[in-house]
């Protein structure tokens, strides 16, 4: 389920720092930290226009294509040319994703190629493991986007499709809510109190977000309250004791 908003703007000259830390946080090749699947939006840090929403089954290679890794992209699917011209006026380009657990992730080409014999003794990968997490991604694109449509009377500048129907027949306004969130406009329960660069670079805060995570799943059936006290009784570590204690749950989001 895709419940934690991350945000990272970046200037040009940090590209690689910020693959690192989606390779580090969302490797579809890891139990830990997020899926590799999820949405991921752009948007002007100066106005906090939001300026694209798209999704990933490989959040670090959608995010390598769209910022020229490869010597060869498809200008129909990629970003690049957009966001060259974005840089060229501005320094920094905000960047967030929303991210699911890794129980909701899908197959990639990383996991293809490297149980590729296993697969070709057995079924297919697919047939085992559920499109559970593509599917999230896809409704929550066309919820996103059309709920930036229903309040701005066009979609984002550089999305050329509205996304799944699914998604888009079931907007909200609390959706709306969630772009604001995302582009760096409101602060919110779903928000990560650290950028993607410091949980990349800070397990302490990586499990901490991780343990939130799980508080924003369940959050919506029984309350925050009943939900940070059920999985403090099923956790261990009192993780959420060391986040109080800490002061994680005040800390300011500095991007």
């Amino acid at each position: 389920m895709l419940r934690t908003i991350i945000l990272q703007p970046y200037k040009k000259c940090e590209r690689k720092k910020v693959v690192k830390a989606l390779d580090e946080l969302c490797s579809p090749e890891d139990n830990y930290g997020w899926a590799s699947a999820g949405i991921y939006v752009y948007w002007d840090y100066y106005t906090n226009d939001v300026l694209y929403v798209g999704l990933a089954v490989d959040l670090t290679e959608r995010f390598k294509q769209h910022n020229g890794f490869y010597p060869e992209i498809d200008k129909r699917t990629c970003k690049y040319e957009q966001i060259e011209k974005y840089f060229s006026d501005n320094e920094k380009l905000g960047f967030s994703i929303i991210v699911q657990s890794p129980l909701s992730q899908p197959v990639t080409s990383k996991l293809k190629k490297k149980y590729k014999e296993f697969t070709e003794q057995f079924s297919p990968i697919e047939n085992y493991i559920g499109n559970e997490g593509t599917e999230a991604i896809k409704y929550q694109e066309g919820l996103l986007i059309e709920s930036f449509r229903i309040n701005n009377g066009c979609i984002p500048k550089w999305n050329k499709m509205n996304g799944s129907i699914v998604g888009q027949n079931s907007v909200k306004p609390i959706n709306f809510e969630a772009l604001k969130v995302i582009s760096n406009q409101t602060d919110n329960f779903l928000l990560a109190k650290s950028s993607l660069l410091e949980i990349a670079e800070n397990p302490t805060f990586e499990r901490f977000e991780n343990f939130m995570h799980g508080v924003r799943i369940i959050a919506p059936v029984y309350g925050q309250k009943r939900a940070i006290e059920f999985l403090r009784s099923q956790s261990l570590i009192d993780t959420y004791g060391q986040m109080i204690e800490a002061g994680y749950l005040n800390k300011k989001l500095d991007i």
